[in-house]
């Protein structure tokens, strides 16, 4: 049986929905884990023991800038994947 477009239609329509739904609410669970690194970070006085080594922090922040940097990208990435899985179908 061929393809209609009305059945393109309808599974791009479907997958709007999905998206625009399932994409904030994962950002949104990664609030907690940038919350537990804040926190941890103030507990065990991390940034006030990396100064006391002599780490500048220009150095503190952009690694923590990148470590954050890379937990979203890896969750933009498994977006990205699952969206051109789904449009393969």
């Amino acid at each position: 049986m061929p393809i209609y477009i009305d059945d393109i239609v309808e599974l791009m329509r479907l997958l709007n929905i999905l998206g625009s739904t399932l994409f904030p609410l994962s950002l949104s669970l990664l609030l907690p884990v940038f919350m537990y690194a804040i926190v941890l970070e103030k507990e065990e006085k991390l940034r006030e023991l990396m100064k006391m080594n002599g780490m500048k922090m220009s150095t503190y922040w952009g690694i923590t800038f990148l470590y954050n940097f890379f937990i979203y990208a890896l969750m933009v990435g498994i977006f990205f994947w699952f969206g051109n899985y789904m449009c393969e179908l």
